[in-house]
């Protein structure tokens, strides 16, 4: 018997919640946004509750299913993110997470208590295995994961934004949305991700020319997913003389993202 399941996908940043849902063969049956204000810190979350339950209530009864997977992206900024190796990595997934925290927590020097920890093993053979890691205060985790429960969309799964673009390319990568930027070395790497207020065109060209300098391995490839022309021109003539050459086009939409989010 075939699943009737949904594929519900939720994009939330400090400016706008975009909801969707997709049939279980991910097409998109309905997309709704909606503009809101709250603090990039997300500390009052709660302020949003009256426009999701407004926006949900736009949808027809079935986006409340049990069984939808429900998932959701945060903006990257609010993410602490490292990539490293192992040599061994345990079939236990108790284990394998409480290894993958440990060596996540200790990048970062900070502790693992209070964490909410996620990881995506991407290439593994006989001699080490790559992991990228995330994490997010487990009392955020608890405040999203509730304001959602509260009207119906359970969580399934709440990750980073760029967690879900998933550009399967070995170029690196950067995003812009409507409140912060994202850089991606290449995907198996930690983001380099920055909220926009205060930030100009160059000195975001700075740092992440700072960071391809630095890279014994940099791509040959930037792909630019922006609408902010000044910075790409800023960053072609700063990256050419490293013959990497910067590509793509004009910024995607919150709404074309929210479909990416739901059928992950």
């Amino acid at each position: 018997m075939w699943s009737k399941a949904q594929r519900i996908g939720v994009v939330l940043t400090p400016k706008t919640i975009v909801l969707c849902q997709c049939s279980p063969s991910k097409r998109l049956l309905q997309i709704e946004k909606t503009k809101v204000d709250i603090e990039p810190s997300f500390e009052n979350i709660e302020a949003v509750s009256d426009a999701l339950q407004d926006l949900v209530g736009k949808f027809p009864k079935s986006i409340k299913r049990a069984d939808n997977h429900v998932h959701i992206a945060l903006p990257d900024p609010m993410y602490r993110q490292t990539d490293f190796t192992l040599d061994q990595l345990p079939r236990s997934k108790s284990e394998r997470d409480a290894l993958v925290a440990w060596r996540h927590a200790d990048a970062l020097n900070i502790e693992t208590t209070n964490l909410t920890v996620g990881y995506q093993i991407f290439k593994r053979d006989k001699s080490k295995t790559s992991v990228l890691a995330q994490s997010l205060g487990s009392k955020l985790t608890i405040s999203v994961g509730d304001l959602f429960t509260k009207v119906g969309l359970a969580p399934t799964q709440i990750s980073s934004t760029s967690a879900y673009e998933n550009p399967n390319t070995e170029s690196a990568q950067f995003w812009s949305y409507d409140s912060w930027w994202c850089f991606q070395r290449n995907p198996q790497s930690a983001c380099f991700a920055s909220w926009s207020d205060g930030t100009d065109d160059a000195q975001i060209a700075s740092r992440i020319h700072r960071v391809l300098v630095a890279d014994e391995a940099a791509p040959s490839t930037l792909r630019f997913h922006s609408n902010r022309a000044k910075l790409r021109e800023l960053l072609g003539v700063k990256l050419d003389p490293l013959s990497i050459s910067v590509q793509g086009s004009a910024q995607g939409t919150f709404e074309a993202l929210c479909k990416q989010v739901a059928i992950a």
